[in-house]
């Protein structure tokens, strides 16, 4: 009977080293992860009137706002460029209708000016409307509808202030 308690403690306590084990393996890249996020937003370098509600105002609407997040209604119709901006907090992106975009990045050359550094063509299934997907802080860009169809999302934008 002691074997049989003494095995079973081995294996358990074998069982109970390999889980903490595996937890801190997955544990420390999200906290890598978080605090790299945070460090971006620390670090944000670009100016309030980038903010999407300021440069973009026609194309971001203010659905709710608390002191800890705030939530944004996105159109862009077929054929339009919204201007240059920036979202500044992480978000959660969920989009509603989609049409094929370009999403055009932003960056400041050596003269302080902004320039385009990479456009992508974004296509987003069907399948994939109606899921929320975790978004970093987004430097300048802007986003060209280049579809038939109205391209809309709500993105729920952390803002990094205290709660009151």
């Amino acid at each position: 009977m002691k074997a049989f308690y003494f095995v079973t403690g081995i294996l358990i306590g074998g069982i109970a080293v390999f889980l903490f084990l595996n937890y801190a393996k997955t544990i420390k890249p999200l906290e890598e992860s978080i605090q790299k996020a945070q460090d971006k937003v620390d670090n944000w370098n670009w100016p309030d009137s980038l903010d999407a509600l300021v440069a973009a105002k026609d194309y971001h609407k203010l659905i709710f706002k608390t002191a800890d997040f705030r939530i944004l209604e996105v159109t862009v119709p077929s054929g339009q460029l919204d201007p240059i901006h920036t979202h500044k907090g992480n978000s959660i992106v969920w989009v509603v209708n989609t049409s094929p975009i370009l999403y055009n990045t932003f960056d400041i050359d050596k003269n302080n000016q902004l320039i385009q550094v990479k456009q992508d063509t974004i296509r987003i299934k069907p399948e994939e409307l109606n899921i929320g997907n975790w978004e970093k802080p987004e430097p300048p860009h802007s986003v060209e509808n280049i579809g038939k169809d109205l391209f809309k999302l709500y993105r729920i934008e952390f803002t990094n202030e205290p709660p009151k």
